[in-house]
């Protein structure tokens, strides 16, 4: 009788275990953008405001908190990398991780009470940015998805000449 009960016990648990794992897979679905030429995965479940006149990006939410900004700009000032980071150093109260390589940076911290994310490739020509923001008692609920949109963005062209155009 015992080894039954353990038994049940243990595919209980087992269950739980499953289940708990199955509950942070995500469906991803991916948004390009034609006119700046990036791409990014986001959660399937997110909405999605309506593009802007000039299409230059999109905004996406999860009616939770969670909210991803991707758009292109012109590199009208001509920022290199380092640059770019110390403009956007200025949409945090307070940076806790920055990194960069030859084409981008990434910054993250706090500002209003939120966690924010920055990543943004930099070329002559374009700037291509992804931010996202949470609030802070949600950390364990968004890194893991944050941290896999994050990887999943990629840049259109950057430099001399029109991004590309489908």
């Amino acid at each position: 009788m015992k080894k039954k009960t353990a038994a049940k016990q243990a595919v209980k648990i087992l269950l739980l275990l499953l289940l708990s794992t199955a509950s942070f897979a995500e469906d991803f679905t991916s948004y390009y953008n034609s006119r700046f030429g990036f791409t990014v995965s986001y959660p399937a479940r997110m909405g999605m405001d309506p593009a802007p006149e000039n299409d230059d990006g999109r905004r996406f939410f999860d009616g939770e908190g969670f909210v991803l900004t991707v758009y292109g700009s012109h590199n009208l000032l001509g920022l290199d990398v380092k640059e770019a980071a110390g403009a956007a150093k200025d949409l945090l109260d307070e940076v806790t991780y920055e990194a960069s390589g030859r084409k981008w940076f990434v910054l993250s911290g706090f500002s209003r009470g939120s966690i924010v994310y920055v990543k943004q490739w930099v070329g002559p020509d374009f700037l291509n940015c992804l931010v996202m923001e949470y609030p802070q008692e949600r950390k364990k609920d968004y890194d893991k998805p944050a941290a896999e949109i994050a990887r999943s963005f990629k840049p259109g062209e950057l430099g001399y000449g029109h991004p590309p155009v489908q």
